[in-house]
């Protein structure tokens, strides 16, 4: 089981393996990822476009998307 937990369920998120996102201070990245993590692969790319933050998502399947370069 993954360590983020959708709180509508209680059980972890299944629609990312993994978020990266560059921000200016750790604290904004961690928030930003994991909101992005929980409202899955397309509304979460909306909502890191929308903040402008470079990231990198990889799906369950392995599927990379975003840019870290920003």
């Amino acid at each position: 089981y993954g360590h983020i937990v959708d709180p509508r369920t209680g059980w972890p998120i299944e629609s990312f393996a993994s978020v990266s996102v560059r921000a200016p201070s750790c604290l904004a990245a961690g928030a930003a990822a994991t909101l992005a993590m929980l409202l899955g692969p397309e509304a979460g790319a909306d909502y890191l476009r929308e903040l402008g933050l470079p990231y990198l998502s990889v799906d369950g399947a392995g599927a990379v998307a975003g840019d870290l370069q920003g």
